[in-house]
């Protein structure tokens, strides 16, 4: 009986790797695969970050997140409008958490760069795992987290995962222009 547990467990396991969500989230990915695959990357504030619940899957009390962004700059794509709302599963009201792969932590006036997928009529979803860079900002410039990024990625900049925003934005314009996009 405890081969045929560890049987199932293994097999469980092992479906779960390959899965879409195993392919596309668990793994991080350069900054050239985000600048290919992303429909949309912008830089923007938050404005709001707000969590509720409502049914998913199932499951009627489902946390969702949703974040308000207002854009400065569209990198790749375009849109009508300035400000976007993220929608993102998970998030905590009161005591309750609900999180995963999937959850990520916004604050309000926090700046991003962030590469979107549009899944609904007025939502737009984080398009990876790698997909949200948080500025930080201080007496030396304007610089990006980075530390979601594919090892190699960052090895082409150093060991620092925090760098320059003019940096990224540079490599974004590139790999846009490499592909015969425009860059907006």
């Amino acid at each position: 009986m405890k081969v045929f547990k560890f049987f199932l467990v293994a097999i469980l396991l092992f479906s779960m790797l390959f899965t879409e969500t195993g392919v596309s989230w668990e793994n991080k990915k350069t900054l050239e695969e985000l600048v290919n695959d992303a429909p949309l990357i912008v830089f923007g504030n938050v404005l709001e970050v707000k969590s509720q619940t409502e049914e998913y899957m199932g499951q009627n009390d489902f946390i969702f997140t949703y974040v308000k962004l207002s854009v400065q700059t569209f990198y790749k794509g375009n849109n009508s409008e300035n400000i976007l709302t993220i929608k993102i599963p998970g998030g905590q009201i009161e005591d309750r958490v609900i999180g995963g792969v999937r959850s990520f932590r916004f604050v309000k006036n926090e700046k991003v760069l962030l590469f979107l997928n549009h899944v609904e009529k007025n939502y737009f979803e984080i398009h990876s795992i790698s997909g949200k860079l948080s500025m930080v900002e201080n007496e030396e410039g304007k610089y990006l987290d980075c530390s979601l990024l594919k090892d190699d990625e960052i090895s082409k900049y150093g060991y620092n995962s925090t760098l320059k925003f003019e940096n990224i934005v540079s490599r974004i314009g590139s790999y846009i222009a490499r592909k015969g996009g425009i860059q907006k």
